[in-house]
C-alpha cells in the first residue's frame, strides 16, 4: 500500500519525520507543508489509499482515517459525544488546503468531554456571502437543536471554506468578528480558513459544544 498519493493535483504523504503526520506538496515534491497534525490516539499512519470521494487510511490503532471532502459533513447533535463522533467529525479537515489550518486535534479539545455538540453548515455567494453563509448555517439549529441556544455555546470552531478565485476580504473578516461577538464573553473560539477549486459559493461550517437549554420566561 503507497505511502504517498496524488489527490486534486496535489502530492500527499505520511510524514518520514513523524508517521502520525500528513504532508501535501504542490511542486511535484520540491517542498512540503503540514496538512494533517495527526494525534498519538489515532496511532500513526500505515498506508494511505488511492483516493476516492471517501477513502480509508490504516493506522496502527486500528483506526480507520476517512478523507472525506469536508463539504460532505452533515448538520449533526451529539448528546455526549463519543469517540466515533469526534473522529467523524475531526478527520473532515485532513486533506483541505488551509490558509489557517483547523485539525482534528481541535475538534477533539472541543467536543472531548463535552456535555453536547453540534455542527452547522451554510453556504451563499453574492456581495454578502458571508453574512448569509452564516445565517444560513445558524438557521440549521432550529431544525436539529431547537431547544437550545447556540450563542451559549463555550468553544466554538468556525472554518470557511473560499473558492480559489474568489479569497476571503478583509471586510468578511469583520463579519467573522462580528458573528463571534454574538457569543457569550467567556467562549472559546477558534477560526480557520481553506481555498478550494471548483466552487463558486462561500462554505461555513461551525462546530459548537456545550449548548445550554434555552430560558422560557414564563408569564403572570
Amino acid at each position: 500500500m503507497p505511502q504517498m498519493i496524488n489527490y486534486g493535483g496535489e502530492l500527499i504523504r505520511i510524514s518520514s519525520k513523524d508517521s502520525k503526520k500528513l504532508e501535501y506538496s504542490k511542486n511535484d515534491g520540491l517542498s512540503w507543508n503540514q496538512r494533517c497534525a495527526g494525534s498519538s490516539s489515532y496511532g500513526k499512519f500505515i498506508y494511505l489509499p488511492l483516493p476516492r470521494k471517501a477513502s480509508i487510511s490504516q493506522l496502527t490503532r486500528g483506526c480507520l482515517g476517512m478523507f472525506v471532502n469536508a463539504t460532505d459533513m452533515k448538520n449533526r447533535f451529539f448528546e455526549h459525544p463519543n469517540e466515533s463522533n469526534i473522529k467523524e467529525t475531526g478527520e473532515h479537515f485532513c486533506l483541505l488546503d488551509a490558509v489557517i489550518a483547523i485539525d482534528n486535534s481541535d475538534v477533539r479539545k472541543l467536543m472531548d468531554g463535552a456535555e453536547n455538540a453540534i455542527v452547522l453548515l451554510g453556504k451563499a455567494t453574492g456581495i454578502n456571502r458571508c453574512g448569509d453563509a452564516i445565517e444560513d448555517a445558524v438557521l440549521h439549529t432550529c431544525s436539529i437543536a431547537s431547544d437550545n441556544d447556540l450563542f451559549s455555546a463555550s468553544k466554538v470552531i468556525i472554518f470557511i471554506i473560499c473558492p480559489k478565485d474568489n479569497p476571503m476580504l478583509m471586510s468578511e473578516k469583520e463579519a467573522i468578528n462580528t458573528f463571534i461577538q454574538m457569543f457569550h464573553q467567556n467562549v472559546s473560539c477558534k477560526w480557520g480558513l481553506a481555498e478550494k477549486s471548483n466552487i463558486h459559493e462561500m462554505r461555513i461550517m461551525i462546530i459548537a459544544s456545550n449548548l445550554q437549554k434555552k430560558r422560557i420566561l414564563n408569564s403572570l
